[in-house]
Order: C-alpha cells, then sequence, then structure tokens
C-alpha cells in the first residue's frame, strides 16, 4: 500500500472519531434540560413502611402503702382530667391524724408561756440590776442565768411549733394520698381490685393512657431515614374500615444505626382526639421509593490527532 493511501485512511479515522464525540456531547445537550425539569415522584411511585402506635402517655398508677379500697370512681372506658380522683381509700385513721396535728400546729400556748417567762426573767433580772450595792454576785449571777434560760426555752417553743406545723403539712399531703388521682389528662385503660379489698404497696391499680396524641414508632431502612427530620410531616393510615388518611409530624429520628439490620428507629406523633385510631394498631407511613440515579457514561478514546 502506498504512502498516500495509509495518509488518507488515518485522516478518514480521525473524522470519525470527531463525529462520535460531537454526537454524544450534543445527546448530553438535549438531555440535561429535560433531566432537570423532570417532574417529581407522583404517589404512585411511593411505597409504604409499616410501624406500629402507641399511647403518648402510658402509666400504671399504685400507692406506695398499704390500703383498703373505699370507692372507686374510675371506670374502664372514662376520660379523666389532670387530678381528676380515681380511686378512694380508707382514710379514717389519718384525717384523726392529721386533725391531732391540726390542733398542734395551730396552738400557740407553748409560745405564748415562753413568753411569759422571757418576760417575767427580764423584769426580775432589770429589778435586781437595779439594786446595787444591796444584792450579792450569786443573786445577779442567778438573775442573769434565770433570763437566759427563759430565752432558750422561747427559742425551743418556737422550733416546737414550727415542727408542728411541718407536720400538719405531711399529714395533710399524707392525707391526700389516700386519693389516687390522674397525674394527666388520659383514658382509664385498666382498674384493678374491688371497694372493701386491700391493695398491698407497689401493686399496679389503674392504667392510664394518653390517645391524643399517638406515638407511632418505625423501624426505618438507613437510606430513607436519611431523608427525615424533627418536625417533618408524613403521610400515614391505618387498615381499618373507613378510617382516613392522616397527617403526623416525625418527633424523633434515632441517630444510632442498628449494626444487625441497617434500620434507623423513626418515632411520628398523629393526633387522635376522637381516639378512633386506636393503640396497638398497625400504621403505614408513605415515603419515596428510591429510583437509581441515571448516569451519562462516555467511552475514553484513545490515540491523538
Amino acid at each position: 500500500m502506498s504512502t498516500a493511501a495509509i495518509t488518507v485512511d488515518r485522516d478518514a479515522s480521525i473524522r470519525a472519531r470527531r463525529r462520535a464525540c460531537a454526537g454524544a456531547i450534543l445527546t448530553v445537550l438535549i438531555l440535561a434540560p429535560a433531566l432537570a425539569d423532570s417532574p417529581p415522584v407522583d404517589a404512585d411511585q411511593s411505597d409504604f413502611i409499616v410501624g406500629l402506635s402507641a399511647p403518648s402517655r402510658d402509666a400504671l398508677l399504685s400507692i406506695d402503702f398499704d390500703a383498703r379500697i373505699h370507692d372507686i370512681r374510675a371506670r374502664e372506658g372514662q376520660c379523666v382530667d389532670t387530678g381528676a380522683p380515681l380511686i378512694q381509700f380508707d382514710d379514717e385513721t389519718q384525717r384523726i391524724r392529721c386533725e391531732v396535728a391540726r390542733f398542734q400546729a395551730e396552738s400557740t400556748l407553748d409560745l405564748d408561756l415562753a413568753k411569759i417567762r422571757v418576760d417575767h426573767a427580764e423584769a426580775e433580772l432589770k429589778r435586781i440590776e437595779g439594786l446595787t450595792g444591796s444584792t450579792s454576785a450569786k443573786e445577779l449571777l442567778d438573775a442573769r442565768l434565770a433570763a437566759e434560760a427563759a430565752h432558750i426555752e422561747q427559742s425551743i417553743a418556737q422550733l416546737k411549733h414550727a415542727q408542728a406545723e411541718r407536720d400538719y403539712q405531711l399529714q395533710k399531703q399524707l392525707l391526700a394520698e389516700r386519693t389516687l388521682t390522674a397525674p394527666f389528662e388520659g383514658l382509664i385503660a385498666l382498674v384493678e381490685g374491688e371497694v372493701g379489698e386491700t391493695v398491698s404497696r407497689g401493686a399496679p391499680i389503674v392504667r392510664l393512657v394518653k390517645l391524643h396524641p399517638l406515638t407511632v414508632t418505625f423501624s426505618c431502612p438507613l437510606e430513607i431515614a436519611q431523608g427525615l427530620s424533627r418536625g417533618q410531616p408524613v403521610d400515614l393510615r391505618v387498615p381499618l374500615p373507613g378510617a382516613a388518611a392522616r397527617v403526623g409530624n416525625i418527633e424523633f429520628v434515632s441517630p444510632v444505626v442498628d449494626p444487625a439490620s441497617q434500620m434507623v428507629t423513626v418515632r411520628v406523633t398523629v393526633g387522635n382526639d376522637a381516639h378512633d385510631w386506636p393503640a396497638g394498631v398497625q400504621v403505614e407511613m408513605r415515603v419515596l421509593k428510591r429510583e437509581p440515579v441515571a448516569t451519562v457514561a462516555t467511552a475514553a478514546t484513545g490515540g491523538h490527532e
């Protein structure tokens, strides 16, 4: 083959490579705006993660003493306000103790007696000090000691009176504890015991739950949890007949990933003022599906012009 023919073939190959590169660049320029302006993912491209609903507050109420049930004022399924009486225990003995403590706290007899003694001792000391030249040193010393002792007795009486007032407050508190009250607004889920039955210290008596709002706990895959943040609204639904979907708010995204499953705990709160979503039911949270990222690969060309 002649030198001229080889030169022509090489020029043709170079021109072919140039046309291929120009075509690839043109394709990228045409597709880039279309990818940037592509519509958002619609509801059909979403998936659901299943979690469990639970009361936002759940308390097993008990007492720290043994007592006999006098009256049950709470009923299962009843909604109660904060401070509402639930169980009344026998309080006759404690009422007597409280009344005795009140008498002692309100009595000022010891204080009045101590003041009289102080006034008398002070007056006697002044009288003896005024008898210059006619009293002995011992009489003067005894009068001063008597006045000082009277002041000390007055301080002791004041201390005892303060202790009596504190004991009265304590007895009133113990009397109030004979009535089991609701620590928060909620619904009575369980009542244990009957009137006349003795309840042991620490034994659960009433279960009080708060169903508005509900707390829903999810185990989310790591790639989904990374796109969630506190306060973010999410769509929720329950598989119950006639139950409409609701919007909840993310309350917590755990910063700890389970090493075995690579799942992240996510808690969501959702309103439930009508109590129509029960606690313990499965709740589905809608999340967007993760689509693979489109990439444009260009083959490296070898050789140089």
